[in-house]
């Protein structure tokens, strides 16, 4: 799916919020709520006395109390590593959840597709809050957060597959540190390993094309070959929306890599800077307060 990053306009509407179904919309703009409904949830469609699996690694807190509907809440608590402006960040956060109930203690660890419990009802409600206003949180919850209290209550994009994780991808200088390290001490298990990388470059030609659709070409940055494979239909956006000799971010998923030679899927394109469409989302909430 091609997120379009031709327009900066904020669309105040209602965005109906449908995880586990690829409904939410991944365009770089802050969707706003009305004010009568400030909290923007996901949801989960389950079966009361069903088990409730974790989408998440992190420490269990039974109950906790938030806004409302999350006055009695199941939380998670969790991080993330991110990339913004050239450093790399933790983001720590609770991943709240209305009707699971758990035997499991508070402070017990739990990965990513362990069961937290079971749902006693037909929709769980998902909703994360941090106490920092956050630059990775704020770029993945597509809408407009909401304050209260102490914390910041953020819809969790991240959970929708087709939204777009604009800071979850290294530039290329520290993705390839970060790799030589890995492969020196191996400290860290391959397999955890974040195979994305952020290119800012330019092209000087156009993908070539192939007969399904898709295109490729071959890219030397940094001293390195990248062999770029480009999803179907991406070379006509390409043409309408880039032009030759320009700057370009390029979102990859690096393959393979052999020596030098880097194999990589594009998963998407920005003509601006990852931190200036978060600084944008930011700005917008700002200018709500």
């Amino acid at each position: 799916m091609r997120t379009s990053l031709s327009s900066w306009m904020l669309i105040l509407a209602v965005l109906a919020l449908c995880l586990g179904t690829g409904c939410a919309s991944s365009k770089p703009v802050l969707e706003h709520t009305p004010r009568e409904f400030p909290l923007s949830h996901g949801q989960y469609s389950t079966t009361a006395g069903e088990a409730f699996t974790s989408p998440f690694a992190g420490q269990v807190t039974p109950q906790v109390a938030g806004i409302y509907p999350f006055e009695r809440a199941l939380a998670v608590e969790t991080e993330t590593t991110y990339y913004y402006h050239n450093h790399k960040y933790t983001s720590s956060y609770q991943v709240l959840f209305t009707g699971v109930e758990t035997s499991l203690k508070a402070g017990t660890r739990v990965d990513a597709g362990d069961v937290l419990g079971k749902a006693t009802v037909d929709s769980v409600f998902v909703v994360i809050r941090s106490k920092i206003f956050d630059p990775y949180l704020v770029s993945m919850a597509q809408v407009m957060p909401y304050r209260h209290h102490e914390y910041w209550y953020f819809y969790p994009g991240m959970l929708d597959e087709a939204a777009m994780d604009w800071l979850a991808y290294a530039p290329f200088s520290k993705f390839r540190a970060e790799w030589n390290y890995l492969k020196t001490t191996r400290m860290q298990a391959e397999t955890d390993f974040q195979y994305k990388t952020l290119v800012h470059t330019s092209l000087t030609e156009y993908p070539a094309s192939s007969s399904d659709g898709t295109s490729h070409q071959t890219l030397v940055h940094e001293g390195c070959t990248l062999n770029l494979h480009w999803q179907k239909d991406f070379r006509q956006y390409l043409e309408v929306e880039y032009q030759l000799g320009s700057p370009i971010y390029l979102y990859l998923m690096v393959t393979s890599i052999k020596d030098d030679v880097y194999e990589c899927l594009v998963r998407d394109y920005s003509l601006v800077s990852p931190d200036e469409i978060v600084e944008g989302y930011m700005a917008d909430i700002q200018s709500q307060l």
